[in-house]
């Protein structure tokens, strides 16, 4: 399926942004692959992770789905968050099943968060630029917010890429594209594809749309998070 091989690492979704006064730096991402045909659209694959950065260090909420069944029925399905806290670029960190857990179970971040493809993927830039045309064109979309637009070269029929930039962005080590942020001297948070399988005859008229993106999100109680935080840096000063 050569669309998945192209469009692997593409989009971004926007979470729900408040204004916060906290140091925290809480981020979100989402990545959506939908596939829609002449019957409607349906949603192939959707993840949503988080990461919060404060003072040199970070917490990744890792998802993952509890699930009961009755037989071959399954009767209960909801998202749980797993967690891992360490400094940033650390090696090594904690595992926690609750964020009031005391800080015991030590693992190998890149153990917990490799397979994880929203912590852990090629500069997004590597993939798009064989795919993009020369010119793309811009479109200001405020003061802080632009967008560029082009028709993607390949084997598909009217592909299109849209990248999504904001210049006042937090700065936080996460980056989809370092090489496009430094580009156009701002954050690339959302990259939208859309692709129109025209010349698959297995898939004919299927339209693909990859969705990979970031955003601000403010935590529930912040306090809680700020605490957990307190709890690693006292932790490890001893």
């Amino acid at each position: 399926m050569k669309y998945v091989i192209l469009f692997s690492v593409i989009i971004v979704y926007a979470c729900s942004n408040t204004i916060s006064h906290s140091k925290l730096n809480r981020i979100c991402f989402k990545i959506t692959y939908t596939t829609g045909n002449k019957t409607g659209q349906n949603t192939i694959f959707s993840d949503t992770s988080f990461a919060t950065y404060y003072d040199g260090m970070v917490l990744y909420e890792l998802p993952y789905h509890q699930t009961h069944s009755f037989g071959d029925t399954i009767v209960y399905d909801s998202l749980k968050y797993h967690y891992l806290l360490c400094r940033e670029n650390a090696h090594r960190g904690y595992f926690l099943n609750r964020l009031k857990d005391s800080l015991e179970q030590i693992v190998d971040v890149d153990s917990v968060i490799g397979y994880n493809s929203i912590y852990r993927h090629s500069d997004i830039y590597d993939s798009l630029r064989p795919l993009l045309p020369g010119t793309m064109v811009k479109t200001e979309l405020d003061q802080n917010r632009f967008m560029l637009t082009g028709l993607v070269k390949g084997h598909y029929a009217m592909d299109s890429v849209h990248l999504f930039f904001n210049t006042a962005f937090p700065k936080v080590p996460y980056s989809l594209s370092k090489a496009l942020d430094s580009m156009y001297q701002a954050t690339l948070v959302n990259v939208v594809t859309f692709i129109c399988n025209s010349k698959d005859t297995a898939h004919y008229g299927t339209k693909f749309t990859l969705t990979y993106g970031v955003d601000t999100a403010r935590a529930a109680d912040e306090k809680l998070y700020e605490n957990l935080f307190i709890r690693l840096a006292a932790k490890q000063s001893n």
